[in-house]
């Protein structure tokens, strides 16, 4: 997967939620003002929705990430301090 800054994939998923929304339209909708801003607030709506799961699947990956950060520092400490009594001497 590839990775792309958070202003990229919301602005690709804004432009994917336009290009199925688009093929759905009737040109007489583009003549009528209030239908117009009933679909426009459709496609607000859905590209939000669309962001939220996107950020929230990221959000979830960068947790995952973290995780494993933290435990691969943990075991690094612990080896450490297993070092340390290892090679240290007795009082």
């Amino acid at each position: 997967m590839e990775q792309v800054e958070p202003e990229q994939a919301l602005e690709r998923i804004q432009e994917k939620a336009l290009e199925q929304l688009v093929s759905l339209l009737d040109t007489r909708i583009l003549s009528d003002a209030e239908t117009m801003d009933d679909c426009l607030g459709l496609i607000a709506e859905e590209s939000g929705r669309i962001a939220c799961e996107a950020l929230e699947k990221g959000m979830a990956r960068l947790r995952e990430g973290l995780a494993l950060l933290e435990s691969l520092e943990s075991s690094e400490e612990m080896e450490g301090i297993g070092g340390e009594f290892a090679g240290g001497s007795v009082n």
